[in-house]
């Protein structure tokens, strides 16, 4: 089955875009990669000697051919994702049967094979967020139907756990899922706060919890690992997001470790390994530096640890 891959980048997370790149190649992902931007392109796009500036494309002699898209829109990018979803399978790429979303601070661990059958399975494919405990009767989905039903009520279905939208898999046939999630995504965040203020929650993961949301008034089958798909805790690794604040190409490796005793997260050291090539955005000296840092953090987390 043809799977189109797509991701949305802008500012630094080009440094993520090149390390995904790289896990997608050493992992044998072949098809369309659809990279959508923000801003400018970086320099190891541009001058890239396979860059075709005209099509905005990147065939690459690893099977992945790369296709940039520049996106104008204000809004946050997470909004945009069902979006672009839809757009990929209904006008760019139609010979696609499926479509994955990831975000560009993800990197894959497993042979893409695995995932390729797991999202070709049908339903659509996520995985569990680092707390993925969310009983039905929880009250932030409590207050999301109240929020939400000023936008239309659904009948509901009774879930218990909770997905991150870093890796959204979905086959053409169950698409009117991504329909919903971008019904949702379209209301304006300003609106949201509003009915969130008189509820008393307050939104924090605004694209993912409309995901999740959508999942509930819908009736998509759901594909799912546990956290340690994404490598938020140790076992059946997948994939390895490096959520949060500090992403992997950043740095900080030593002072994070000095004053919290925190070790290179799994995330970290997977971005490492993969972001020499063949796509390198960062250069072979800060590369090199980078790594030595994240041995030395992971001595001093060793010894706090021991302490």
């Amino acid at each position: 089955m043809p799977i189109s891959i797509l991701t949305i980048f802008e500012k630094d997370y080009h440094f993520g875009l090149a390390a995904l790149l790289n896990s997608l190649i050493r992992f044998g992902y072949t098809g369309t990669f659809w990279a959508f931007f923000r801003g400018e392109l970086p320099g190891w796009v541009a001058e890239h000697p396979l860059y075709d500036r005209e099509s905005l494309r990147i065939d690459s002699p690893d099977g992945i051919r790369i296709q940039f898209a520049e996106i104008d829109a204000e809004i946050h990018p997470a909004y945009l994702k069902p979006a672009l979803m839809l757009d990929v399978l209904h006008r760019l790429d139609t010979s696609s049967d499926a479509v994955v979303y990831m975000d560009p601070d993800i990197v894959l661990t497993y042979r893409w094979g695995l995932l390729a059958n797991w999202v070709s399975s049908g339903g659509v494919s996520l995985f569990e967020d680092v707390n993925p405990n969310m009983p039905p009767r929880h009250p932030y989905r409590l207050a999301w139907i109240e929020i939400f039903q000023h936008w239309g009520a659904a009948d509901l279905r009774d879930l218990s756990r909770y997905y991150n939208s870093g890796f959204v898999g979905i086959t053409r046939t169950e698409a009117g899922f991504l329909d919903e999630w971008k019904r949702l995504c379209a209301i304006p965040p300003e609106e949201i706060r509003r009915e969130a203020d008189r509820v008393g929650w307050t939104p924090e993961r605004w694209d993912q919890d409309r995901l999740n949301y959508a999942l509930m008034t819908t009736k998509v089958e759901i594909n799912t690992t546990g956290p340690d798909g994404m490598g938020f805790v140790m076992g059946n690794n997948l994939l390895a997001h490096a959520t949060g604040s500090a992403k992997p190409w950043r740095g900080g490796y030593i002072q994070r470790a000095v004053m919290s005793g925190r070790a290179p997260s799994f995330a970290q050291k997977e971005y490492l390994k993969v972001a020499g090539g063949p796509f390198r955005a960062e250069s072979s000296l800060r590369l090199a530096l980078q790594r030595t840092a994240a041995r030395s953090a992971a001595a001093i987390g060793r010894f706090y640890r021991r302490s």
